[in-house]
């Protein structure tokens, strides 16, 4: 997909939680931009995301474990996004009846790896003592989140549609496998719009630069 200085775009180091709204957004981006992904690789990644969106759900529905937050409550938000994670285990089912034979671009894939870990260590602090800090941090992680979805639905799209993914084999009997396999992404891409027209709107960023590294 076109790009002007999509190889170059570079990974996002994940240290802490605070980093996680930003290495969710470049994710979708590198995804957006990747030169070529495999089926299993873009099934991965949604199924991957789908844990995540569980995590932050499990975060979400804790508000009122937090004495004296204003956060937002986002009541209902939970289950949504529980329901769009099991959209994207639909998407991880559908990838499974197609191969490619072109090289993987590895760097979403490693950003997720980032991504998956730091939210490892710190699920048991998250479960036992639910910061202010922490539940503003996971809701400001909400929207990115949701920007893996349309990016995923615009790169099967365009795979299917140049023929860069093939059926396989035992796949190539019954209903359209196309046809359902974009039905699941168009499915996500909606999920993810609607679900983002009530959470709050991103803040604006300051002045400073994000951490990268690139590979």
């Amino acid at each position: 997909m076109a790009g002007q200085g999509k190889n170059s775009l570079g990974l996002i180091t994940v240290r802490s939680l605070a980093d996680l709204p930003v290495a969710l957004g470049r994710l979708a981006r590198l995804v957006a931009v990747a030169e070529h992904l495999q089926p299993a690789t873009v099934g991965r990644l949604a199924a991957d995301q789908a844990r995540t969106l569980v995590t932050l759900a499990g975060v979400v529905e804790r508000r009122d474990s937090v004495v004296g937050t204003t956060a937002p409550a986002l009541l209902g938000a939970a289950g949504e996004l529980r329901g769009h994670a099991l959209a994207l285990v639909d998407v991880r089912a559908e990838t499974r009846q197609w191969r490619s034979n072109g090289r993987d671009d590895a760097r979403p894939s490693q950003q997720m790896k980032g991504i998956r870990r730091q939210l490892g260590r710190d699920c048991p602090r998250l479960h036992r003592s639910l910061t202010d800090g922490d539940l503003r941090t996971v809701i400001g992680a909400l929207r990115p989140a949701l920007l893996l979805a349309p990016a995923l639905h615009h790169t099967v799209s365009h795979y299917l549609h140049a023929e860069v993914w093939d059926v396989a084999p035992a796949a190539r009997e019954g209903i359209s496998t196309q046809a359902r396999l974009l039905a699941a992404t168009l499915g996500v891409r909606d999920s993810a719009a609607r679900l983002s027209l009530w959470l709050p709107a991103a803040p604006r960023r300051s002045g400073g630069r994000s951490r990268s590294h690139r590979h």
